[in-house]
């Protein structure tokens, strides 16, 4: 019989490190959790970080977006055409 807690318990069980454990970190302060303050400044302090977009960088990236939905919905479009036919062909040589 193997002991609960054995290495020979763990025979089989992958473990993923990417998993959080149940055990939470506190912050380097010593705190269990943040004031709002302190949070909101922090977040404010991260936005001031962030590359936003020109207009003109947002206009191009949606008309790129916009054409690529359209180029792949045509040819969605003409795959389930052409598939149809082929079904309804093989549908007529049964009869």
């Amino acid at each position: 019989m193997v002991e609960l807690g054995s290495p020979k318990s763990l025979v089989g069980v992958r473990f993923s490190p990417a998993l959080p454990t149940t055990e939470y970190r506190i912050r380097e302060t010593g705190q269990g959790s943040m004031k709002a303050t302190s949070f909101i400044q922090e977040c404010k302090a991260e936005l001031e970080k962030v590359h936003w977009p020109t207009r003109q960088e947002v206009v191009s990236s949606t008309v790129v977006v916009l054409v690529t939905v359209f180029i792949f919905s045509l040819f969605l479009s003409a795959s389930d055409f052409v598939f149809l036919k082929l079904l309804k062909w093989f549908w007529a040589l049964g009869t």
